[in-house]
């Protein structure tokens, strides 16, 4: 079994599996930024983001969704981690007016379509704009698949308030006729409000708050676990971006015959999980830069567009 060490000294004696006694703490500027779990926030920190590092941000975001996508949509994820050569051989997605309003792909195509546009103008506020808001969408989707959205009168009521369910669906299809897309909050007040009128009257506001409390429950849950997956995205984009305050300076004669075929390896097969043997392989070619190496080391998911593949095979771009 091999000896837990520190990804970024390589020392076992010092390594506890969380921090390391021997390496000097991260400033704290570092650790805000590796803190953070806001997307657009996280890719704005990037000095002099290019077009290459934004479509493969959005092709990380697709493959973080991937087996909820279709194969078109797995496609242009391949083509956007390929860089900006294969995007511009694509054809833009179906027009809006093919998809229906409750297409799952029409949100994709409403976001790719801009970024596809961006790429051959070669703009980057426009493209940046389109990967913040394909982001959005993918975490929409891991929420959706796992809570879909549902209406207040799609939750169940105690036995003795079932009885006023009819009752109650009726003034709120009422109230929403009257009142469409008002505030939750305005909303609650204004239906308590209408049925001040009603015959029993308490009842039904026992329902209403019941089924309500319900569905903002649920609404929780789905809030968390697209957050969760914002803030992995996060990782995702620090994966493919080195921190903005340090420059790194990769020695040609590190990029050996067996770095390179490893490193094009990962890429093609999305398997990194070898990135640690990688670490070992640039040491044996001379490579002692602590960021290269604790990026290889770390128990962290790596993504095509990682900053340190991008450095071995940049020979060959």
């Amino acid at each position: 079994m091999r000896t837990p060490r520190c990804p970024r000294c390589g020392f076992a004696f010092a390594w506890d599996g969380r921090k390391c006694s021997h390496c000097p703490p991260p400033s704290r500027a570092r650790q805000l930024w590796e803190s953070i779990s806001r997307f657009e926030e996280q890719v704005n920190s990037t000095k002099d983001i290019t077009p290459r590092q934004l479509l493969a941000i959005a092709g990380g975001c697709l493959r973080r969704v991937e087996e909820h996508l279709s194969e078109a949509l797995i496609g242009v994820a391949d083509a956007l981690e390929r860089g900006p050569a294969a995007i511009r051989r694509m054809a833009p997605l179906a027009a809006e007016s093919e998809f229906s309003a409750t297409s799952p792909e029409l949100p994709f195509a409403n976001a790719l379509n801009p970024m596809l546009i961006a790429v051959a103008r070669n703009t980057i506020p426009e493209l940046f704009r389109a990967v913040t808001y394909l982001a959005v969408i993918c975490r929409t989707t891991i929420g959706n698949h796992a809570y879909p959205p549902r209406g207040v009168l799609s939750f169940s009521l105690p036995r003795e308030l079932e009885r006023y369910r009819g009752s109650l669906e009726r003034e709120i299809h009422s109230l929403e006729t009257r009142a469409p897309g008002r505030p939750v909050e305005t909303y609650r007040r204004l239906l308590q409000h209408h049925l001040q009128g009603r015959a029993e009257v308490e009842q039904l506001i026992a329902a209403h708050e019941h089924l309500d409390n319900q569905l903002t429950h649920y609404n929780q849950l789905r809030w968390q676990l697209m957050a969760a997956e914002e803030r992995a995205q996060c990782e995702m984009v620090r994966d493919m971006q080195i921190y903005p305050e340090i420059t790194v300076a990769f020695d040609p004669e590190w990029r050996t015959s067996t770095a390179v075929a490893m490193a094009q390896g990962f890429v093609e097969s999305r398997d990194f999980s070898a990135m640690p043997i990688l670490a070992d392989a640039l040491q044996d070619a001379g490579c002692e830069d602590p960021e290269i190496l604790e990026h290889c080391r770390a128990e962290k998911p790596h993504y095509r567009g990682c900053w340190v593949i991008e450095m071995i095979l940049a020979d060959g771009k």
